[in-house]
């Protein structure tokens, strides 16, 4: 009979995601040297719904075959996003250029510290993947501590949601002044969405900056009116974004619009353009 225990569970949490959801971001690729020393360890390592599982060969007595020099090995494993749009709506550590992320528990055994940059030159174990297309976009290195042969230890690697500006452009053509001038942008989900509300200034198109989009990309003809609505502050995006943001005339006029459009997990910024036509 063969025996192996777990030593290590690693998930992997992602604000993008509803909480409590699964979260199957990352790949977690072996290199060769790695491969390697589990080999030499009698270890095994397997991906199962989003998790890394390490797992090491015991004998009879319950103790690893390989002997006590188990202990103080470290393990190093690339992370691979499994969805195209990851860069999209995640927030990777700002690094030097050339740099990617490690996370490790060289600082404590038991959990994992907040990444470090490192380059894949820099890195035995790594330089394998500097030519790859499977280049890895975070590196995950683990030492085995004695405790973890007793008790199987689980690390939870964090991710951060990508945070975005929202902004809605709305253009009206034609539109009735008196009607486009009480437009407002209004946040009625906060509550049901457990957030706090998002808030939005209007900023007439004399009042633009280069950061947003210029009337002539919004109205080539000149002759519609333009309003934007603007986020006082970033919102971090969500799988489900937030809901029941609402385009109305005044506080209790017509509603034009029940959900205005979200940045989800598609789109490379938050603006949105919103036409009406209303004579």
């Amino acid at each position: 009979m063969i025996r192996f225990r777990a030593i290590w569970t690693v998930q992997v949490q992602h604000g993008f995601r509803q909480p409590g959801g699964k979260v199957d971001e990352l790949e977690f690729l072996v290199p060769p040297a790695t491969h390697s020393r589990l080999a030499g360890l009698r270890a095994i390592a397997r991906e199962r719904d989003g998790r890394l599982h390490v797992l090491i060969e015991l004998d009879t007595t319950l103790q690893p075959v390989a002997g006590s020099g188990v202990v103080g090995q470290t393990l190093h494993f690339g992370l691979l996003p499994r969805h195209p749009g990851f860069g999209l709506y995640t927030q990777l550590p700002a690094l030097a250029p050339g740099e990617v992320p490690l996370w490790a528990n060289d600082v404590d055994p038991h959990s994992l510290a907040a990444p470090r940059g490192v380059l894949l030159a820099d890195l035995p174990e790594a330089r394998a993947w500097l030519q790859s297309a499977r280049r890895p976009v975070g590196l995950l290195q683990l030492q085995i501590h004695a405790n973890h042969l007793a008790n199987t230890q689980t690390f939870t690697l964090p991710l951060v949601a990508r945070q975005d500006l929202l902004r809605y452009y709305v253009v009206g053509r034609p539109f009735p002044a008196a009607e486009f001038d009480a437009l407002q942008v209004v946040d009625e989900g906060a509550a049901a969405d457990g957030r706090p509300a998002i808030t939005f200034n209007r900023v007439a198109p004399d009042a633009f900056t280069p950061a947003h989009l210029q009337t002539a990309v919004l109205d080539s003809s000149g002759s519609a009116r333009i309003a934007l609505f603007e986020a006082q502050a970033p919102t971090a995006r969500r799988e489900r974004g937030p809901t029941r943001l609402r385009l109305r005339v005044g506080d209790t006029g017509d509603t034009l619009a029940a959900q205005l459009p979200t940045p989800g997990g598609e789109r490379p910024d938050g603006q949105f353009i919103v036409h009406l036509n209303k004579a």
